[in-house]
């Protein structure tokens, strides 16, 4: 198996192939649920490092979340500051 086909096909947050590694990794996505209190997820929409697939995942682990996506990949913080910003402090009001 390829490393681009592996990572494709691991599991949410799992780059690695060895599953004793995975472990951890697994027992913390499924302890999402036990989060009480309200989370931002950010991510972007093109973003092809973390897809967004991801953070809709663990948005619908944790009660509370609040996921914003925004108009652009990976670097959303820098190429769309203001709007970021404008989201956080909606979020903390």
């Amino acid at each position: 198996m390829s490393e681009s086909t592996h990572l494709k096909s691991a599991p949410i947050g799992c780059r690695t192939a060895s599953a004793t590694q995975r472990e951890p990794i697994l027992f913390l996505f499924e302890n999402l649920k036990n989060i009480k209190v309200p989370v931002l997820i950010t991510d972007g929409r093109s973003d092809e490092i973390d897809p967004p697939k991801n953070s809709l995942l663990i948005a619908n682990q944790i009660l509370f979340a609040w996921l914003a996506f925004f108009e652009c990949g990976h670097s959303f913080l820098y190429t769309s500051p203001k709007h970021f910003a404008d989201t956080v402090n909606l979020f903390l009001e």
